[in-house]
């Protein structure tokens, strides 16, 4: 149901006159061809990961949502992936916890670049050629060394790469710039007439 579902999101763009769209995926799992290897309690982040390039079409079907986005007179916004951790961060954190232990879950910077170096380079040329904005989670989640898994008690994912409340809570600054405008501009449909309240027209 993919395809017609996303042939319906189009027209309903068209239709109602969206203007900005967000679009967001796990985008190394797509542009890589694959998972992590073993996700889940038992992932292990030492074991190889396979490599099944799929950039090429993953680039074609960007471009072409993106140029029918444009043509339905929408602005659009990418969102690199959050880093997947690989382990299912409350079932694991749990377990730990169970036995009086400690795991560290949180992947190196260097490894959340390695993997989402192929994906990154296709939203980049993507944003560029649309003039799409392109916002990365990973600026919000990491530093130079390592990525959060965890920050003030709270678990930032709710399994292996979704992010839970409090991670995106974390995150959601980066959307400032796109909402503010939104946010402060006169109501579409609304004039201040010269009764009480505003009026519809």
């Amino acid at each position: 149901a993919c395809k017609p579902t996303s042939a319906a999101v189009l027209d309903l763009i068209a239709k109602r006159g969206i203007g900005l769209v967000i679009m967001t995926a796990r985008w190394p799992r797509y542009v890589n061809g694959t998972n992590l290897t073993n996700e889940g309690p038992f992932f292990d982040p030492e074991q190889p990961i396979e490599i099944d390039d799929q950039s090429e079409e993953v680039a074609q079907r960007l471009d072409a949502t993106l140029t029918a986005l444009t043509a339905a007179g929408a602005r659009s916004v990418l969102v690199s992936a959050a880093p997947e951790i690989g382990y299912d961060v409350p079932y694991v954190r749990a377990r730990a916890a169970w036995r009086n232990r400690t795991i560290d879950m949180a992947p190196s910077r260097d490894a959340v670049r390695q993997r989402q170096g192929p994906s990154l380079r296709v939203l980049a040329a993507a944003a560029q050629k649309h003039g799409a904005r392109l916002l990365h989670p990973a600026d919000r989640l990491c530093d130079e060394q390592s990525c959060l898994v965890e920050k003030d008690g709270h678990l930032l994912y709710r399994d292996e790469d979704h992010l839970s409340i409090a991670g995106a809570r974390l995150v959601g600054p980066l959307f400032d710039r796109i909402f503010q405008p939104i946010a402060t501009a006169q109501p579409p449909g609304l004039t201040s007439g010269s009764g009480s309240g505003p009026e519809l027209r």
